[in-house]
Protein backbone atom coordinates (compact mmCIF):
# COMPACT_ATOMS: atom_id res chain seq x y z
CA UNK A 1 0.00 0.00 0.00
CA UNK A 2 3.01 2.27 0.14
CA UNK A 3 4.00 4.79 2.75
CA UNK A 4 1.01 6.31 4.48
CA UNK A 5 1.62 9.71 6.05
CA UNK A 6 0.19 9.92 9.56
CA UNK A 7 -1.77 12.80 11.05
CA UNK A 8 1.17 13.33 13.39
CA UNK A 9 3.60 13.70 10.48
CA UNK A 10 1.31 16.16 8.69
CA UNK A 11 0.88 18.09 11.94
CA UNK A 12 4.63 18.38 12.43
CA UNK A 13 4.96 19.67 8.88
CA UNK A 14 2.22 22.24 9.47
CA UNK A 15 3.98 23.44 12.61
CA UNK A 16 7.32 23.67 10.85
CA UNK A 17 5.93 25.57 7.86
CA UNK A 18 3.85 27.85 10.10
CA UNK A 19 6.91 28.78 12.12
CA UNK A 20 8.98 29.36 8.97
CA UNK A 21 6.22 31.67 7.75
CA UNK A 22 6.41 33.61 11.03
CA UNK A 23 2.78 32.88 11.92
CA UNK A 24 1.44 32.16 15.39
CA UNK A 25 -1.12 29.42 15.93
CA UNK A 26 -3.63 32.19 16.58
CA UNK A 27 -2.93 33.92 13.26
CA UNK A 28 -3.12 30.68 11.26
CA UNK A 29 -6.35 29.78 13.04
CA UNK A 30 -7.87 33.15 12.23
CA UNK A 31 -6.99 32.80 8.56
CA UNK A 32 -8.50 29.31 8.21
CA UNK A 33 -11.57 29.92 10.38
CA UNK A 34 -10.85 27.73 13.40
CA UNK A 35 -9.70 28.27 17.00
CA UNK A 36 -6.03 28.22 17.90
CA UNK A 37 -6.83 25.15 20.00
CA UNK A 38 -7.90 23.40 16.81
CA UNK A 39 -4.58 24.32 15.18
CA UNK A 40 -2.85 22.82 18.23
CA UNK A 41 -4.80 19.59 17.66
CA UNK A 42 -3.84 19.55 13.98
CA UNK A 43 -0.17 20.11 14.80
CA UNK A 44 -0.12 17.41 17.46
CA UNK A 45 -1.83 14.91 15.16
CA UNK A 46 -4.71 14.59 17.63
CA UNK A 47 -7.21 15.69 14.99
CA UNK A 48 -7.10 14.42 11.43
CA UNK A 49 -7.42 17.17 8.85
CA UNK A 50 -9.94 16.95 6.07
CA UNK A 51 -8.70 17.78 2.60
CA UNK A 52 -10.51 21.13 2.45
CA UNK A 53 -8.85 22.38 5.64
CA UNK A 54 -5.48 21.07 4.46
CA UNK A 55 -5.89 23.05 1.23
CA UNK A 56 -6.71 26.20 3.23
CA UNK A 57 -3.62 25.74 5.39
CA UNK A 58 -1.46 25.18 2.30
CA UNK A 59 -2.84 28.36 0.76
CA UNK A 60 -2.14 30.45 3.87
CA UNK A 61 1.37 28.99 4.15
CA UNK A 62 1.89 29.46 0.40
CA UNK A 63 2.94 25.88 -0.27
CA UNK A 64 1.47 23.18 -2.50
CA UNK A 65 -0.65 20.57 -0.71
CA UNK A 66 1.81 17.83 -1.66
CA UNK A 67 4.39 19.59 0.55
CA UNK A 68 2.71 17.87 3.52
CA UNK A 69 3.48 14.47 2.01
CA UNK A 70 7.14 14.87 1.11
CA UNK A 71 9.55 12.39 2.65
CA UNK A 72 12.22 14.93 3.57
CA UNK A 73 10.29 16.09 6.64
CA UNK A 74 8.91 12.75 7.74
CA UNK A 75 10.15 11.18 10.96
Amino acid sequence: MGNIVSSREIGLKIKQLRQLAGLSQEKLAEQIGVTFQQVQKYESGYTTLNILKLQQIASVLQVPVNEFFTAEYRH
